[in-house]
């Protein structure tokens, strides 16, 4: 896995939320399709996207954590900080942004406890619970 994209699990559920599937959101170049392995597969062949003979049940984009991570942002309000401690990496969450002042009328962390190696872990995790928590 390309630790910086979506990984299939993630996909499939901002699929769900309402994450957009269009191929000219955020120029994208990569989706998942289920075919038993969770390969990623090229945007390559557009008629995928077009062809109105081709289900698309099966088929998630592949976004890259920053494309998510902008999406909370813009769509849903929700800012996904990460902070680095000692122990790690760790995501917070604030929701209620608010463009008019930029700041956040409430505060909630996954786990003060929750620590990762990398930058990018805890951004997944971060996602994973406004996923699972909050939209």
């Amino acid at each position: 896995m390309n630790e910086y994209f979506i990984p299939y699990e993630l996909a499939v559920k901002l699929k769900e939320k309402g994450f957009p599937q269009r191929p000219d959101y955020c120029n994208y170049s990569s989706y998942y399709e289920w075919d038993g392995l969770r390969k990623i597969h090229s945007l390559s062949n557009a008629s995928v996207w077009f062809d109105p003979n081709i289900s698309r049940d099966n088929i998630y984009f592949a976004p890259t954590i920053s494309q998510v991570l902008k999406w909370l942002r813009e769509e849903k309000k929700i800012f996904v900080a990460i902070d680095y401690y000692p122990a790690g990496y760790n995501a917070m969450i604030y929701t209620g942004l608010s463009q008019k002042d930029g700041f956040c009328d409430n505060e909630q962390y996954i786990d003060k406890c929750d620590c990762y190696n990398t930058y990018e872990l805890a951004a997944l995790a971060g996602i994973e619970y406004v996923i699972d928590n909050l939209i």
